[in-house]
């Protein structure tokens, strides 16, 4: 059976060695891997046992970086006293001996190379001691590791690689990457993070009350109809906050085509029409979160971030990732057009009293040129490769490409914008992480975003626009 061990996390823990002890003995004799290798027994007080164990080291110290961290978080495990259906264990012995002794081949930096551990574990019959050696995950810039002692026909400064679940001497092609290892040192890269723009961040009640506040609002304007003297012109007064007790002169206008051309009254009972804006206000209640996305992201004040590169370094392909915690929410920019709904809610019922038909329905026509030019410009059909990618769950983390960036110059991102529901703290701590195509690091910092202290309600923020006849 495959080592029953999850071969993507480092065994650091005391539980987490056990694990590894433990699938180990559980294991087939043939899943011995290229990060895990097994004795099932060595005798530590034989000073000879040592240098089979330096060998198992110097073979996982000599690995290439990128290889190395595909498992175990690039860790290399030798594990002593347990293999495949046996654990016998080792004999106790004093950890500054077993230092001394591995010392004479590893030199005297032992201690950035591996640490050896002795693990008691229970495999079903008692307690034995397992001698665990963590080998340190390989990076870019580290030299050969080599024995520092001969041993029988091995001489001093003998190379050990791990091939394939072998540890075995260095080939000439062995010698050709591990050089390449030494050159390729990581070069500091140092970057900053600014907010250039979006804050103080803008609270958003979304609370019960908040929504129903809305909904009764929508729920009083639908019922306006019934208590109007003079059927409305049409939908265009919807929203828009005009009326009162004196008649409009598209009110009178309406009233003048009904009378004499005849059209017909409203159909619907008072009661039908009751019922269409309870349906009206049920679609809306559900559509709350999907409006209030749609509404900020047209409405809210986008946030920018600026990255400098603060090296004398050319960075290519600078891709900056931001976590924002909290219960928060990132949407992209978008504009509105003049007859575009601002949150998407359906559109209302006719008001109470509009007439069934029109004698001649006026049906406005576009000119062609201003749909291709409109349809051109839309962000969803133009491919922009600085276009932030956004993972919201609970909080939320956002992708910003930024591409090259200069020695000692800076690159600005991608409006966004940020959502934060209210009760919210007065600053959140986020934090970033940055990386580059042309050096093998990663850079983090942390920003704190200030948080607006009165948050928006819905009524501000979907009232920033009625419903138009387009709807």
């Amino acid at each position: 059976m495959a080592l029953d061990y999850d071969q993507t996390a480092a065994a650091v823990r005391l539980d987490q060695k056990q694990a590894l002890i433990t699938a180990t003995y559980r294991a087939d004799a043939t899943d011995e891997v290229g990060w895990l290798e097994w004795k099932s027994h060595l005798d530590l007080t034989d000073r000879r046992s040592f240098f089979t164990i330096a060998k198992a080291v110097l073979g996982f110290a000599n690995r290439m970086p990128d290889r190395a961290l595909r498992t175990a978080e690039g860790h290399g495990y030798l594990l002593v006293g347990v293999e495949p259906g046996q654990a016998r264990g080792v004999e106790e012995i004093d950890s500054v001996e077993l230092y001394r002794n591995l010392e004479s081949y590893l030199g005297s930096d032992i201690g950035r190379l591996c640490q050896p551990t002795v693990v008691p574990v229970d495999l079903g019959n008692g307690l034995v001691n397992v001698l665990l050696v963590d080998v340190e995950p390989p990076q870019w810039g580290d030299p050969l590791h080599v024995l520092r002692k001969g041993y029988h026909d091995v001489a001093a400064g003998a190379v050990f690689v791990r091939h394939d679940g072998r540890t075995e001497r260095a080939t000439p092609e062995d010698f050709d990457h591990l050089n390449e290892r030494a050159r390729r040192a990581p070069r500091q890269v140092r970057l900053s993070a600014a907010v250039l723009a979006g804050v103080p961040l803008q609270p958003v009640d979304q609370g019960p009350e908040a929504c129903e506040s809305w909904l009764a609002l929508e729920a009083e304007r639908c019922h306006a109809s019934l208590d109007s003297p003079i059927p409305p012109a049409g939908e265009n007064d919807h929203h828009t906050g005009a009326g009162g007790n004196s008649l409009a002169i598209a009110d009178i206008l309406a009233q003048v085509r009904t009378r004499s051309l005849g059209i017909d009254a409203d159909p619907r009972s008072r009661e039908q029409y009751l019922r269409e804006v309870t349906r009206h206000i049920e679609e809306c209640e559900e559509q709350i979160p999907q409006a209030v996305r749609r509404a900020a992201a047209i409405c809210m004040d986008p946030f920018v971030l600026r990255v400098t590169n603060l090296t004398d370094l050319n960075l290519a392909n600078v891709e900056i990732q931001l976590y924002i915690p909290g219960n928060v929410e990132a949407v992209h920019p978008l504009t509105r057009t003049v007859k575009e709904s601002l949150t998407g809610f359906p559109a209302p019922p006719k008001p109470f009293g509009t007439p069934a038909t029109a004698l001649f329905p006026f049906q406005p026509s576009i000119p062609q040129g201003l749909i291709s030019s409109n349809l051109m410009n839309h962000p969803s059909l133009t491919y922009n490769p600085f276009r932030p990618d956004i993972a919201n769950g609970g909080s939320t983390t956002i992708t910003f490409p930024l591409g090259h960036i200069r020695p000692r110059q800076h690159a600005d991102s991608e409006d966004i914008v940020v959502i934060v529901t209210a009760p919210a703290p007065s600053t959140i701590a986020a934090t970033w992480s940055a990386t580059c195509s042309n050096h093998d690091t990663v850079i983090t910092g942390s920003l704190e975003l200030v948080v607006g202290e009165l948050p928006l309600s819905l009524t501000d923020l979907f009232e920033e626009a009625p419903h138009d006849d387009s709807e």
